[in-house]
């Protein structure tokens, strides 16, 4: 079907493509590629527009675009940024001719050039179901410089709905969902209270919706559960909209990209998230560990896997995971049957040498329709299963006993190193940092019994009660539990500082920095800026803690002395002679 001939000046009127059938040509000018992303700004020798090109399309033509080509766009959704500029979103262009071809004043093509076209995507929408209202686009295309958007998504996981205390103590909703496109890209939306208390019910797992007015950000990968680079925040002018029209929901589902047993070792104590695929060989007794937050039993089971690399490794599942999935993988096993179990977004650890993590958000498919779960029935129905498989961890044990890692060490590299999983045992390192920011309005300290350092209640005059002993004393002391960051070359850290460590670095006991608050809040918080940008090493410990379902990395001074310069020459010398 022959395509009519638009203008950008007609694109950024009509605010999109007026038809299917019309097509926009334009000259290739400021090209950038970074990361796989390709932007650029298009000329048609009267108007220009900045473009962002689709990950797909990106992938097709890459290699080819060049500086001052001539393309033809074919599809594309309009948007604006925070400036107002139009922005064009490409997701089917054909290149009518290259640089040799583009006359450098006029911007006319010859007919002498090649076309490349986009190849036609996998999956097409239905002709019946196209609306040219607010039209959906992919996952892949969001940043936080993109305003209007629209993305039709599939929930995939659903996280419970929390509560938190805002800064003026008024207790507040969120809650966290993954939802995925057609695409296969996924993405992480947290709705902030009244989004949450509007949507939570309405979300549910599996169904398809519309999401518009949010806010695109960039990841924090220290809890981000899927391997976009942004996730999505939701408020109250945000809104969501279940689709009542026909999709094929079955076609949405997260794109895999899986890692061979054993290569997991290049991941191990990373927070990079990776996806698993392989055959059951066996299943672990049902237990259980006990949280820290509230005591409460956590469910857990290992299940241990092969591929074709002639590796094994165990599979930690959690929660209801450990029971549903756990006891259907055992069944199966138990039934003569090896069921193949593929696993997203899961964490390595190298808790007895290697193992691997699946997340409460984790998606866990068992004998999926995938050409890998295909292949690897097919490796062990021919060889595996009377092959001699060995652990990927064999031989790499001792890497997880204390005292294996450097001890000097900077922030980066210890965020790297962070334990992934709260059985993995925690990491100590030793940094030169300084104090960067201490936040006044925090509560810095407690109340504590003077026998032992617990917290206490006043209760009247003179009336200290203690829950842990059950004892009233007639006087407390207060113990410093402060939370600043600290900072060096490599990064910034948010970190919790107790008693002893923060009577150092403040230069005061918390009594008497409570009898300065309390007399002239100027002097306070002169005293607590008093103690930053002063350089000092400390000892950093770092734990992963699972809280309301996620895990996360905590840390806290344990140590911290005035730096011993002499000794720092003499440590940086022998490292250079090392070096050398």
């Amino acid at each position: 079907m022959t395509s009519t001939t638009s203008s950008l000046a007609h694109l950024k009127q009509q605010g999109a493509f007026p038809s299917e059938q019309a097509a926009v040509l334009a000259s290739i000018e400021n090209l950038e590629k970074i990361d796989g992303k390709i932007r650029c700004m298009l000329n048609d020798g009267k108007e220009q527009m900045k473009a962002i090109l689709t990950s797909q399309v990106a992938k097709d033509f890459g290699s080819e675009l060049k500086q001052s080509y001539r393309v033809k766009v074919t599809d594309g959704i309009l948007n604006t940024d925070g400036e107002n500029n139009h922005i064009l979103v490409i997701s089917s262009l054909e290149v009518v001719a290259t640089a040799t071809h583009v006359h450098p004043k006029t911007g006319v093509d010859t007919p002498a050039a090649e076309t490349m076209k986009t190849p036609a995507p996998a999956v097409r929408k239905p002709e019946a179901i196209k609306t040219p209202v607010s039209k959906a686009q992919p996952i892949s295309t969001l940043n936080p410089y993109i305003h209007g958007w629209s993305i039709k998504a599939k929930v995939v996981n659903k996280g419970a709905k929390r509560t938190y205390n805002s800064k003026a103590g008024v207790p507040q909703h969120v809650c966290t969902i993954e939802v995925v496109d057609e695409e296969g890209t996924s993405i992480e939306a947290t709705f902030w209270r009244d989004a949450a208390d509007k949507y939570f019910d309405m979300l549910e797992e599996g169904k398809v919706y519309t999401f518009s007015r949010g806010n695109v950000k960039p990841a924090n990968k220290n809890y981000n559960r899927t391997r976009n680079d942004y996730c999505l925040h939701f408020d109250a002018s945000s809104f969501v909209e279940e689709c009542d029209e026909h999709i094929d929901a079955s076609a949405m589902t997260t794109r895999m990209n899986f890692v061979a047993i054993d290569q997991l070792q290049a991941f191990v104590d990373k927070k990079t998230l990776i996806d698993l695929v392989g055959v059951v060989t066996s299943v672990g007794a049902a237990g259980s560990i006990k949280r820290k937050s509230d005591s409460s039993e956590l469910q857990r089971r290992d299940v241990t896997i092969a591929d074709s690399s002639m590796k094994t490794v165990s599979v930690t599942l959690w929660g209801e995971r450990a029971e549903s999935d756990g006891e259907t993988l055992n069944r199966m096993l138990m039934a003569g049957q090896n069921p193949i179990l593929a696993v997203s977004a899961c964490r390595v650890s190298s808790y007895n040498g290697v193992t691997v993590s699946a997340g409460m958000r984790s998606t866990i498919l068992i004998d999926p329709d995938l050409e890998e779960a295909k292949a690897l029935r097919l490796w062990y129905e021919s060889e595996g299963a009377s092959a001699t498989l060995a652990p990927a961890g064999e031989g790499l044990v001792t890497a997880s006993k204390p005292g294996a890692k450097k001890r000097y060490s900077d922030i980066a590299s210890m965020q790297e190193q962070a334990p992934a999983t709260p059985d993995t045992p925690p990491l100590y390192a030793t940094v030169n940092a300084m104090l960067a920011s201490v936040n006044p309005d925090q509560s810095l300290y407690y109340l504590a019994s003077p026998e032992n350092n617990r917290k206490v209640t006043e209760q009247g005059p003179g009336e200290f009660f203690c829950e842990y002993d059950g004892k009233t004393y007639p006087h407390a002391v207060r113990r410093y539990i402060a939370t600043a960051r600290i900072v060096d070359s490599s990064g910034i850290l948010l970190t919790q500082i107790f008693n002893d460590q923060a009577e150092i670095i403040f230069g005061k006991q918390a009594d008497r920095m409570h009898e300065i608050r309390e007399s002239d809040p100027v002097v306070y918080k002169a005293a607590l800026a008093k103690s930053t940008w002063n350089e000092w090493t400390m000892r950093v410990k770092c734990q992963a803690q699972e809280y309301n379902g996620e895990i996360r990395q905590r840390y806290a001074i344990v140590d911290v002395k005035p730096i011993n310069y002499a000794f720092e020459t003499r440590r940086i010398l022998d490292q250079l002679i090392e070096a050398h």
